[in-house]
């Protein structure tokens, strides 16, 4: 008998989940979004293509999670996504009572599943579930770890032309822009990153994923942005600035660039001190010329006008 595997949400994720689940052929597959029609819609396309992919398994979409009762494994993806300028933590207090709510079914639903938590944020949304399912700990989990190393292992890959079969590393912290990579005990083939790779390529590369963060989640939408205090905003500012003091070839110098940009123009029109603000505005006017001049056909150049026209306000 196969498993059950039950998906709360059918949006972005829980739809890649309910592929990848079905493809793999896990178990039998319950798809749930509370918005009707959304979830059967879904597992609808997701059966007619069995057939030409080859798998061959039940997939139910539903807007009743009563569907869900005596599921194997659940994966929660429901709740809301963020918005242009939000970090992760902002979701915490818009999220815990639904993933509580949800918890409590589940656990009168699927006593005996494992549960698995995707939903951000996500180190905090797996206490709650904890707490609404009271499972044993060994049957409520975050995915964010597997995720990062994966990432960790990608970068690594794409570094030094390599396969990601071959890459080993791992993470350590909460999923956000602060957790911390370990090169020393990443390795390819065996071999440790820290002898494929110079220190400072390391050190460039893992200061430009800290100052890209959540930078791009937002700035196609609304450059100008930002949630962050004075403080951690000359931070950002001085990372980039040491970033852009380091040689071409070790960072990705356009990025780096362009992201600098929208900092200081950030800090234009944000800081309450005037003087230091008026200082920003004329590094942002150059670091826009600059950029403009050098990466005419850059894609971020179409956002290089709206920093313009805000500096223009100031």
């Amino acid at each position: 008998m196969r498993k059950k595997i039950s998906i709360i949400g059918a949006g972005n994720v829980g739809s890649a989940t309910a592929l990848w689940v079905a493809r793999n052929e896990l178990g039998d597959v319950v798809l749930y979004n509370r918005t009707r029609g959304l979830a059967e819609g879904k597992a609808l396309d997701l059966k007619e293509s069995s057939p030409v992919e080859g798998f061959d398994l039940s997939i139910t979409g539903t807007d009743q999670i009563e569907q869900t009762r005596d599921s194997d494994v659940v994966v929660l993806t429901a709740g809301m996504a963020r918005q242009p300028g939000m970090s992760r933590d902002d979701l915490l207090t818009m999220n815990a009572s639904l993933i509580s709510a949800i918890g409590a079914k589940i656990a009168q639903t699927s006593p005996n599943a494992v549960l698995i938590v995707v939903s951000n944020p996500v180190d905090a949304m797996v206490h709650v579930a904890a707490e609404a399912t009271s499972f044993p700990r060994q049957r409520v989990m975050g995915m964010a770890g597997i995720l990062d190393s994966a990432r960790f292992r990608t970068f690594i890959a794409l570094e030094l032309g390599v396969s990601v079969e071959d890459t080993n590393a791992l993470v350590l912290g909460g999923h956000g822009d602060f957790m911390v990579p370990l090169p020393r005990y990443a390795s390819v083939g065996g071999i440790p990153v820290v002898d494929l790779l110079p220190e400072s390529r390391i050190a460039a590369d893992a200061a430009l994923r800290l100052l890209q963060g959540g930078f791009y989640d937002s700035v196609e939408q609304d450059p100008l942005t930002t949630r962050d205090g004075p403080d951690a905003l000359r931070a950002q500012i001085g990372l980039a600035e040491m970033l852009l003091r380091a040689t071409a070839p070790t960072v990705e110098r356009e990025e780096v660039e362009f992201i600098a940009a929208i900092l200081y123009t950030r800090a234009a029109k944000t800081l309450s001190d005037r003087v230091a603000a008026k200082a920003y505005a004329s590094k942002a006017r150059a670091a826009v010329d600059a950029f403009e001049a050098r990466y005419p056909e850059s894609l971020r150049a179409a956002i290089m006008p709206v920093l313009r026209e805000a500096l223009a306000r100031l």
